[in-house]
């Protein structure tokens, strides 16, 4: 039979194993890490425009299918925000142009801009066209884009 200096040694020498290997698990990865500040956006935090414009698209469907009007100016987003809290905050920060008054249609050709990135004419960026759908366009193909017509 152990005796009692034994087995109080074995349940000591298993805690200690015990936590250092969880320490050891745990430990990985931690502190050696450090960030490139020159690599972090400066919009870091913030939901990007391909989402938000998707968020739009949900948004104007939404508002047809109910017979509402779409938005009409940056305060109507505010009425919005809970359910499509991306596109209110883009607007808000002019991240993303919204051309105030139009709204989505399968139907449509797909040829006019509903909303895009800010700098989407100057750089390209994502684009939500009057059908509905949310494209990554070069700059060139922005500027054949026309605005939609409000309804």
């Amino acid at each position: 039979m152990p005796s009692r200096r034994d087995r109080l040694w074995n349940s000591s020498s298993a805690a200690i194993c015990g936590f250092l290997f969880i320490c050891f698990i745990c430990g990985q990865g931690c502190g050696s890490k450090t960030i490139d500040p020159s690599k972090v956006s400066e919009t870091a935090g913030l939901p990007d425009a391909k989402n938000a414009l998707l968020d739009l698209a949900q948004l104007l469907t939404g508002l047809a299918a109910g017979n509402l009007p779409p938005p009409k100016e940056d305060a109507d987003f505010v009425n919005y925000d809970v359910e499509h809290p991306a596109i209110a905050t883009l607007i808000a920060n002019k991240s993303v142009v919204y051309n105030y008054g139009t709204t989505t249609q399968s139907s449509n050709a797909g040829t006019s801009w509903i909303a895009m990135q800010s700098n989407a004419k100057e750089s390209g960026g994502w684009v939500l066209l009057d059908n509905g759908e949310v494209k990554d366009l070069p700059a060139a193909e922005v500027s054949t884009l026309s605005p939609a017509k409000p309804k």
